[in-house]
């Protein structure tokens, strides 16, 4: 009997060790593939090029580990924007009104769109929070996709709002790194660094994000606008922005 339980413990020895030699290929298999994910997506946002292909922005899948984390969000279940906190912001966090527009600085009635905005934050003072969202057309408007990460380089500085204002200033646009950072000088940034961000591509995913939202709510037209989260459509005028103001005020 002895003999049996000796033999018995010796082929359990070999079990377990046999089993802990799986589960640990299994953790390194595991470990290798999430490296070569996460790898590559790094590799992608920081690529020396500042031309950007859409073959390029399909790497950014909502299934990589930095886009997951940095921010998951599922507009095509709720049909509504998902406001984030990265999101460039004008306005109270609180105010009873908040304003989202989907827009491409490249897009003229983008441009042309404008002055009615700031004419209802005027009309309306500490009641609107605007929210900006990318949707860059690179098919329509080529450059914009360098133009949207060159506003959110200005954001590095604080001066994500001003940039954008020079950006929808410019007629027939089609930007070059050169003319990105000539506006970055009107506005006094430190070029080093607003060079080096928009070499580096660093702020790519979240405008994708964005564009990426824009895709699940089916808009196909800039600007495309909500108002407390019910969409508005791309055509605005003051009198039917007002009266949907004034009707949200009122509940």
């Amino acid at each position: 009997m002895p003999f049996i339980k000796k033999n018995a413990s010796k082929k359990f020895d070999r079990q377990f060790v046999l089993a802990s030699l799986l589960i640990l290929a299994l953790l390194v298999a595991t470990l290798v593939f999430l490296r070569i994910s996460l790898g590559g997506l790094l590799t992608a946002l920081k690529t020396n090029s500042t031309d950007i292909t859409l073959g390029a922005l399909e790497k950014f899948q909502t299934g990589d580990l930095l886009i997951t984390k940095a921010d998951p969000f599922s507009p095509e279940a709720s049909g509504e924007p998902i406001i984030k906190d990265t999101d460039q912001t004008q306005g109270p966090r609180n105010a009873p009104i908040t304003l989202v527009e989907y827009t491409d600085f490249l897009c003229p009635y983008c441009a042309q769109i404008q002055p009615l905005i700031k004419q209802a934050q005027a009309a309306y003072p500490g009641k609107i929070r605007l929210i900006f969202k990318d949707a860059p057309n690179e098919n329509l408007h080529p450059g914009s996709w360098l133009a949207h990460q060159a506003a959110w380089c200005a954001q590095n500085q604080n001066k994500f709002w001003p940039f954008a204002e020079l950006l929808w200033a410019q007629v027939n646009f089609q930007p070059t790194a050169t003319q990105l950072t000539a506006l970055a000088k009107i506005l006094k940034l430190n070029l080093a660094q607003f060079n080096t961000c928009l070499s580096e591509q660093e702020t790519l995913k979240w405008i994708w994000l964005n564009n990426k939202e824009a895709e699940a709510l089916n808009i196909s037209n800039t600007p495309f606008f909500y108002l407390n989260q019910k969409p508005l459509g791309s055509t605005l005028t003051w009198e039917s922005l007002k009266q949907t103001i004034d009707q949200e005020l009122a509940k």
